[in-house]
């Protein structure tokens, strides 16, 4: 895996011997976000969502491009989020943790490295802020920069946070 944040996309050819697909498609019932779940040698291997079909009525090859959950989520933008002062008028610094919890905004579950979200909760953000109009995708991969992380989603779907070096 490499350093930052990183998507997983998936592609897959299927021959439409018996015609279901195109059945399918012909009523509507092919729908965009599909959950897919790819299994290789019966093991899950990934679970993916249908961001894409291309196909057509007279041929009975369908391409399919599929996103990891992760990949979603990271297109949506955050809440800017303000400075927070003291009493003096100085910023209250906030943890490293804190920012990739206010990212996920609870929509996927988290699962840190051992020992790794105890040394996060102690890297502290001076002056901390969340533009406006950020993506997730953003303020995940400034996280990941300062705290020298990778992240990426595992076959189940969950944010995975390990240490990049």
């Amino acid at each position: 895996l490499r350093f930052g944040v990183s998507k997983q996309t998936a592609n897959a050819s299927v021959i439409d011997r018996d015609g279901m697909i195109k059945e399918l498609y012909a009523n509507d019932l092919f729908f965009k976000n599909i959950l897919v779940y790819f299994y290789v040698d019966d093991l899950l291997d990934g679970s993916y969502y249908l961001e894409n079909k291309t196909g057509s009525h007279s041929d009975n090859l369908w391409e399919f491009d599929f996103k990891d959950i992760l990949s979603f989520k990271l297109e949506e933008k955050v809440t800017a989020k303000n400075i927070e002062t003291d009493g003096n008028g100085n910023a209250i610094p906030e943890s490293l943790l804190d920012f990739i919890n206010y990212a996920n905004d609870n929509s996927m579950n988290i699962i840190y490295e051992e020992g790794l979200e105890e040394e996060l909760a102690k890297i502290m953000i001076p002056v901390p802020f969340v533009k406006f109009g950020q993506t997730r995708y953003d303020l995940l991969l400034k996280c990941c920069q300062l705290g020298l992380l990778r992240m990426y989603s595992d076959e189940y779907g969950n944010l995975i946070v390990s240490r990049g070096l």
